[in-house]
């Protein structure tokens, strides 16, 4: 159980969440996984998903209510994977460009050649 759950103070928002993170956590890091292909930044995003969950609480309530709640859960946890996935990926990138730029062999002068 993630510590941020037990810190929710209402007892029916914890429990929301709870029943949430104990239903579909796999599925979660599942869908997270498969987008990652990193098991850290994939359990990292579910719980970051398990987060906006309670930051949007009323939103996912009222999904519960009208049947669509797990398509929810998976976009949002899709939405959240592909967002770490680009800032990783732009990461790499940087990181490759200044490995370039400090390994590349200077331009020889076409004169003392």
């Amino acid at each position: 159980m993630l510590a941020i759950i037990m810190a929710i103070e209402d007892e029916d928002d914890r429990s929301f969440v709870e029943t949430i993170f104990n239903k579909y956590a796999e599925k979660m890091y599942l869908e997270a996984v498969n987008i990652l292909h990193n098991h850290a930044d994939a359990e990292d995003c579910v719980q970051d998903t398990i987060v906006k969950i309670i930051d949007k609480l009323d939103r996912f309530k009222h999904a519960q209510q009208e049947d669509y709640l797990i398509k929810l859960i998976v976009i949002t946890c899709r939405n959240t994977a592909l967002n770490k996935y680009e800032k990783n990926r732009q990461r790499i990138k940087a990181q490759f460009s200044t490995c370039l730029l400090y390994t590349s062999p200077s331009p020889r002068d076409p004169k003392t050649s």
